[in-house]
C-alpha cells in the first residue's frame, strides 16, 4: 500500500479494489445530504446484525466542518479512517452504507462473494443479514463459494418450520427476521464442463435443507487424498525401519 507525505503529514491512500471504487461513487451520492439517516428504515434488522455482530461498530461519514468526504469506522469511543480498519470492514463498508442510506423494499441487491476476508463465524452472520434483507422486501442475488453461507441459509430454512417454543427449547437465537421459507430461496450450481457452463438447480429438502453435494464431493476428495498420503507415510516409515 502506497503512503503519500504532504507538507509534513501522512496522507492516507485511497481504498483499493472494486470496493474502494464503489465507495467513492457511493460517497458522491451521499455527500449532498451528508448521509442523512432515514427515520423509518425497514432494513434496520439487517443493519443491526451487520453492525452489531459482524462489524462490532459502524461505518459513517465525517461530520460537516471536518475533512470533507472522509469515511470512518466507529466502534465505541474509537473512530479511525476507513483505510485503517480491517480488510473485512473495508470490503463490507459499501453494504453497510447501502443498507443504511439507500436500499429500499423492492430493490435488487447483487452482492458477489460476501465471504471475502470473513472469519467462518462472520460468514454465518452474513447469511442471516441477507435473509433479513429478503424479509424486508429486497431481492438478493449472491454468488458464493462459501459452504458456511450455504449451510447457514439451509439452517434458517429448517428453522422456519419450527415453532418459537421449539426454537427456544433448542437454544436457537433466531428471530422471525432470520427465518425464510424454501419457496423464497433459489440455489443454483454453475457447473463448468467441456461444452460450457451448465446452470443446475440445487435441491432443497424440507427435512435436510439445501443439498451440499458439491461441497461434500470436494471434502471427500481431499479426505481420500489425506488417507492415501497417510498410508504412504506409514509405509515409508516401515520400509526405513
Amino acid at each position: 500500500m502506497a503512503v503519500q507525505v504532504l507538507r509534513g503529514r501522512v496522507a492516507l491512500p485511497p481504498l483499493p479494489g472494486v470496493a474502494g471504487d464503489f465507495l467513492q461513487i457511493l460517497l458522491g451520492r451521499l455527500l449532498p445530504g451528508q448521509g442523512e439517516l432515514r427515520k423509518d428504515n425497514q432494513m434496520q434488522p439487517a443493519l443491526d446484525l451487520l453492525e452489531g455482530r459482524v462489524f462490532h461498530g459502524q461505518v459513517g461519514i465525517t461530520e460537516p466542518g471536518t475533512e470533507p468526504g472522509a469515511m470512518v469506522y466507529k466502534s465505541g469511543p474509537m473512530q479511525i479512517p476507513l483505510q485503517r480498519a480491517s480488510s473485512m470492514v473495508a470490503e463490507l463498508a459499501p453494504l453497510d452504507l447501502w443498507i443504511k442510506y439507500i436500499l429500499n423494499p423492492g430493490d435488487l441487491l447483487i452482492i458477489d462473494e460476501p465471504e471475502a476476508h470473513l472469519h467462518p463465524e462472520n460468514q454465518r452472520m452474513i447469511a442471516r443479514v441477507l435473509v433479513r434483507l429478503v424479509k424486508a422486501g429486497v431481492r438478493v442475488v449472491c454468488p458464493t463459494h462459501s459452504s458456511y453461507i450455504l449451510h447457514q441459509l439451509s439452517n434458517l430454512i429448517l428453522a422456519s418450520q419450527l415453532s418459537a417454543e421449539e426454537r427456544q427449547r433448542q437454544h436457537l437465537d433466531f428471530t422471525e427476521d432470520d427465518l425464510i421459507s424454501s419457496d423464497d430461496v433459489g440455489v443454483y450450481l454453475f457447473d463448468v464442463q467441456e461444452d460450457g457452463t451448465h446452470i443446475k438447480p440445487v435441491s432443497i429438502d424440507t427435512e435436510f435443507g439445501i443439498s451440499e453435494e458439491e461441497f461434500v464431493r470436494v471434502a471427500e476428495a481431499i479426505g481420500d487424498e489425506t488417507y492415501r498420503l497417510s498410508l504412504a507415510t506409514v509405509s515409508g516409515e516401515n520400509g526405513r525401519g
